[in-house]
């Protein structure tokens, strides 16, 4: 066999142990790219899960702060009510018209009781939402990231996350009275905020099988949304604030 030919054959059956030894990383490299644009379309779509879960959290505890604003009118309308049955009270003290005084207290307690009820299941509800809101948008973050993965079956992969619930901080006036009027605190917008934050990692997108071929310990990142009640004129809307995020594989 002429020399040219041997080494020819030798050459392609170099290039061919060649390609079959490099071809699992070669497939690897492609499965990181393809990772990545899942990484990159999960990122998307968790941010605007984040995003309209807190909004719409936002948006119902509005519902209930103007529900207690709009509540102030009647409980100063009690408070004078019973400022005024208690002076007549007082003034016919030892007269026949005690008796009927003292049951027109009554009635007015009984009615600052029932509307303080009312204000205080609107205050109830609203701190309810502002605590538990974070907490459940997060879990359908997680959610939304676990489809995209690319987990072994009957195993869910859970992005890494962390929640800032919001405190509604009103204030009530006069703090002892049964139907006090309830404005927001001058804070009210800081401690409004609810924030929502996760991390994922490339991992999580790869195939099991490539994970050996592939060194991305250190190919992570953070994301994350946040949102507030904001006072416009005479109103408070929910707005998106800014919320920190790094990544360094986008």
């Amino acid at each position: 066999m002429p020399l040219t030919k041997q080494l020819i054959n030798k050459s392609s059956g170099f290039i061919s142990i060649t390609l079959v030894a490099l071809l699992p990383l070669l497939v690897a490299v492609i499965a990181v790219i393809a990772a990545s644009y899942l990484v990159l379309r999960a990122d998307s779509r968790t941010r605007h899960v984040c995003r309209t879960g807190l909004l719409q959290a936002q948006t119902e505890v509005q519902i209930h702060l103007k529900k207690l604003l709009g509540m102030n009118t009647e409980a100063q309308a009690l408070r004078a009510k019973r400022t005024a049955a208690e002076v007549q009270l007082a003034a016919s003290l030892g007269t026949p018209a005690a008796a009927e005084a003292a049951v027109e207290l009554q009635e007015v307690e009984a009615a600052q009781l029932a509307f303080g009820a009312l204000q205080k299941k609107e205050l109830f509800e609203a701190r309810m939402l502002s605590s538990s809101s974070p907490g459940r948008t997060l879990s359908a973050v997680q959610s939304e990231v676990s489809g995209a993965a690319l987990v072994n079956r009957g195993s869910r992969m859970r992005a890494r996350g962390h929640v800032q619930s919001a405190k509604f901080d009103v204030i009530a006036t006069p703090p002892d009275s049964p139907t006090p009027d309830y404005q927001p605190s001058l804070r009210f917008r800081d401690r409004q905020v609810m924030t929502v934050s996760w991390e994922f990692d490339l991992r999580d997108f790869l195939p099991a099988w490539t994970r050996p071929f592939v060194d991305i310990a250190d190919l992570s990142g953070k994301a994350g949304c946040s949102t507030t009640l904001e006072k416009e004129n005479e109103d408070w809307r929910p707005q998106i604030t800014e919320a920190k995020s790094s990544s360094n594989y986008y």
